[in-house]
């Protein structure tokens, strides 16, 4: 059928944002250079009055986190969606992986958070797993699933029983 995909497909995030993400980790790790040389101190919800040099040293940290996470992503490709066969695998740049096989799919629906948007899948044993829209949009996303879930379920052309492209 010509409309059906092609597998494997993968799906990366673009990387206009990850280098707004680098600027921002580094922005932050600039910011935080900066503040451990004063001797002064900060108003901190929740602790109360921390001298600033502590503050300064925590962004340290913190910007530098987030720009060796950026910098990991952009060196392996992650975050990705594989869409295979077998069903689909979400790559995140620093958890573990997520598979789910199109036979453990209960349903599908788009979400979208303040930060980002995706599919929410809800699986056969009642869990609920979250898959960000890395390329496009969530309804886009979706509807690729779908498509490729149709296709890896339906049987081979009748010509051609091993499910292999003929040629």
């Amino acid at each position: 059928m010509a409309t059906d995909p092609q597998f494997p497909i993968v799906l990366r995030m673009k990387p206009g944002g990850k280098i707004l993400a680098l600027l921002i980790g580094a922005a932050i790790f600039v910011a935080g250079v900066f503040m451990t040389g004063d001797e002064g101190t900060t108003s901190v919800p929740i602790f109360g009055y921390v001298s600033t040099s502590l503050v300064g040293y925590f962004m340290v940290v913190v910007g530098l986190a987030v720009a060796l996470a950026v910098v990991n992503g952009i060196f392996t490709g992650l975050p990705s969606v594989t869409l295979d066969r077998d069903g689909l695998v979400y790559k995140p740049n620093l958890a573990r992986e997520r598979r789910i096989g199109w036979d453990e799919i209960a349903g599908i629906s788009t979400y979208s958070e303040r930060y980002g948007s995706g599919v929410s899948i809800g699986t056969r044993s009642g869990g609920v797993r979250k898959i960000p829209a890395v390329e496009g949009s969530a309804d886009e996303l979706r509807d690729l699933i779908l498509r490729c879930a149709g296709a890896a379920v339906s049987p081979p052309p009748a010509g051609n029983r091993s499910g292999e492209e003929p040629g």
